[in-house]
């Protein structure tokens, strides 16, 4: 699939790089980010998405740490991923009526850049590149310079990108069909930035992770009732990124359950998986403990794991009505702790 090489002023969309002033304001309230958890809020809309920080060793949360940084601008609506890169960290949110990728220092949290997009999700990186997917129809992943934060390339994917992986010099991509339907995954070349392969999967793809083996696990939602053929069970896929083919396939819930966000522990042998406002179960990638009891019984709108301790950590939403509530369990399922932090709470980048 061809690629468009594109210039900032001529991608079809605003993107802006606002470079702060070096010196602090006294409406600043600078935050310094080395460890801990970066916990994504969606917030309720229309504007109030945040970001949290979670300091698991001494249990200190501070909120807002992106508005308190950039004198309480917040960082977008509907915000819907946090990920870091170096020294820099990367603030996608999917906006009302268009999206944005808001780029900070991490020693201060404040904005370094905004660049604009119609519906950015999730971001990865390679080498000196950020990937980032974006689209709720039409799906592109764009290419962005790490050192100069432009946009240098792009290419079409599927359907309504979701999380996407860097594997194998591929960069895979879960399609999710977004407003409409999509079962497939994108291999993108990195040395040329083309799609080499489209793997037809199960119903609208939309997380990875990978395994002690180098497969990646992809998760399926499922159809729901309202939709054609629908509705369908959840599934989880192991492909080998080498022959980019399928090498197993499991049923995780049942027609009336969707699933929609995966975690892997740090030995990547156990997958983590929910049902959307649901249970938590582990999944050995064995297949050995297939829909096995509950690990975890709540209500769930997210999902991680602290490497450093395999703890799972979860984020109940409370119905987007008042601060979420952050779980941290043990990889037997013991309750360990929970925090506040920001409304609409569905992630964390874990450090």
């Amino acid at each position: 699939m061809k690629k468009t090489m594109i210039a900032a002023v001529s991608l079809g969309m605003l993107m802006t790089a606002c470079k702060k002033d070096e010196e602090k304001t006294s409406c600043e309230v600078p935050f310094s980010f080395t460890s801990g958890l970066l916990v994504s809020n969606e917030g309720a809309w229309p504007d109030n998405g945040s970001v949290s920080h979670v300091d698991l060793t001494t249990g200190t949360v501070t909120n807002s740490i992106y508005e308190d940084a950039n004198c309480g601008v917040t960082a977008g609506a509907g915000l819907q991923s946090v990920a870091i890169n170096g020294v820099k960290g990367y603030v996608v949110s999917t906006g009302s009526s268009g999206g944005s990728l808001q780029i900070v220092d991490l020693a201060s949290f404040k904005n370094n850049s905004s660049l604009q997009f119609s519906y950015p999700r999730y971001i990865d990186f390679s080498g000196n590149s950020a990937y980032l997917t974006n689209g709720s129809g039409a799906g592109t992943v764009y290419k962005i310079s790490t050192s100069s934060n432009i946009v240098t390339d792009s290419v079409t994917v599927g359907g309504g990108p979701e999380n996407l992986i860097v594997s194998n010099n591929n960069l895979i991509v879960a399609n999710s069909g977004g407003w409409g339907l999509d079962s497939s995954i994108s291999f993108v070349d990195l040395t040329t930035f083309d799609v080499d392969t489209t793997l037809n999967i199960g119903y609208h793809p939309n997380d990875l992770v990978e395994d002690k083996n180098g497969n990646i696990w992809v998760s399926c939602q499922g159809l729901s009732s309202w939709e054609t053929n629908g509705p369908s069970a959840p599934m989880l896929y192991e492909i080998n990124p080498s022959t980019k083919a399928i090498v197993n396939s499991y049923t995780i819930g049942t027609a009336a359950e969707t699933v929609k966000r995966i975690a892997i522990n740090s030995a990547m042998d156990v997958i983590y998986y929910y049902h959307e406002n649901g249970d938590v179960f582990a999944f050995n990638i064995d297949g050995s403990t297939l829909n096995s009891p509950a690990l975890i019984e709540g209500s769930f709108y997210g999902i991680a794991v602290d490497p450093s301790t395999d703890n799972v950590i979860t984020f109940d939403t409370k119905g987007f009505t008042s601060d979420s509530e952050m779980g941290v369990y043990s990889a037997t399922g013991d309750s360990l702790a929970s925090y506040a932090v920001g409304i609409g709470a569905n992630g964390a980048f874990v450090k």
